[in-house]
């Protein structure tokens, strides 16, 4: 039985980790998940679980009233279990969700970025016209004409 309690000083271990990672990451408390503190709230979980059903199946609980009880906690422990990896999925899936968009902002920035580099590009050729001709030509066409042609051609 002296492993309850050293789960116990686990738990205490890893929501310290916890905090510490936020702290050190400037994550804020409310989005970052706990996963060390869920993986070891998970396995103490899966002990207590197996201790049950291992008293249940060696038959310690001779009345019926002890095995009712056992029963009705080791259903709790496995709807606890349940709940605590339904978060975990939950959370890794919000956690996908959040990199996606991230990682499309940062391309969307970078499109935006070289269109317009490309914009300022053709305003300096704009700027120098070489003969009175070109310069009319080069004030009808834009760089959006051109991105049209290319694209679909």
């Amino acid at each position: 039985m002296m492993l309850i309690p050293a789960f116990r000083t686990l738990q205490f271990q890893a929501t310290a980790t916890d905090e510490k990672f936020r702290n050190d990451h400037q994550l804020d408390v409310g989005t970052t998940p706990a996963y060390a503190t869920n993986y070891v709230i998970l396995s103490t979980i899966r002990v207590m679980e197996r201790h049950i059903s291992l008293g249940i199946e060696l038959g310690l609980y001779p009345n019926w009233y002890d095995l009712s009880t056992s029963l009705w906690y080791r259903d709790f422990l496995l709807s606890a279990m349940i709940n605590v990896k339904a978060s975990i999925e939950r959370e890794k899936k919000q956690r996908k969700e959040i990199d996606l968009q991230f990682k499309m902002e940062q391309e969307e920035e970078e499109r935006k970025s070289k269109k317009k580099g490309k914009s300022k590009k053709n305003k300096r050729s704009r700027q120098q016209p070489s003969s009175p001709s070109s310069s009319t030509l080069k004030e009808n066409v834009t760089a959006e004409d051109f991105e049209g042609k290319i694209i679909c051609c």
